[in-house]
């Protein structure tokens, strides 16, 4: 099983590998970059701000993008992240 982490000043939504212990960025910017925005896309091209919940249904994950006013989608099998609601 995995672990998934919203890094609320980072703008990234973290994958932690229970069993390896192995942590990478399922979306957001790339590492060793923060930059924030509110762009639609897979993988290290998509943009967060502040995101800070998290909720899953098994294939995507649902992140609360706290500045950016928007709920987005996040499918855990590729990375891709679209925006479900909100004014932005």
């Amino acid at each position: 099983p995995n672990l998934y982490v919203a890094e609320f000043t980072n703008h990234k939504i973290r994958k932690i590998q229970i069993s390896s212990s192995t942590v990478s960025t399922l979306a957001g910017p790339a590492p060793g970059s923060n930059d924030s925005g509110d762009v639609n896309g897979t993988g290290n091209v998509a943009r967060f701000k502040n995101p800070v919940a998290l909720a899953t249904d098994g294939t995507n994950l649902y992140v609360a993008d706290w500045d950016n006013h928007r709920i987005r989608k996040v499918v855990l099998s590729s990375g891709e992240v679209s925006s479900l609601a909100g004014d932005g």
